[in-house]
């Protein structure tokens, strides 16, 4: 069974680059570009991961992800530019795991897969 990932980011370059990366893995991709649309999205399709974007267009990523938990307790990964203290904490975290991994594309996969559980297998 092919699993769904619904990527929601608003920069073309970001989303196309973790869409690729993504397809060259064999999942599907869904895109949306904005907070409505990907709730839209998800409403009419299977989706077995989101990644999404905090700061976006329409309704902002914290949104999304509450109206989306009322319905479903989807993976989420949360993506975010912001800066401040705690997310830098965050961002330390995952620069050590991008150079344990040694690949910014591994990284990608790895917690795309880490998200999933496959008849009770992680």
């Amino acid at each position: 069974m092919q699993r769904t990932i619904l990527i929601v980011e608003d920069e073309d370059i970001l989303r196309e680059i973790m869409k690729d990366y993504l397809l060259n893995e064999g999942y599907n991709v869904l895109e949306a570009i904005d907070g409505k649309e990907a709730l839209s999205i998800f409403e009419e399709h299977e989706v077995h991961l989101i990644i999404l974007d905090i700061m976006l267009p329409e309704l902002d990523g914290w949104t999304v992800c509450r109206r989306i938990r009322k319905k479903s307790n989807v993976t989420i990964i949360m993506l975010t530019a912001r800066v401040d203290e705690d997310d830098r904490t965050i961002n330390s975290h995952i620069r050590n795991l991008r150079h344990k991994l040694g690949q910014k594309a591994a990284c990608i996969v790895t917690v795309v897969r880490a998200g999933y559980k496959f008849e009770g297998q992680v």
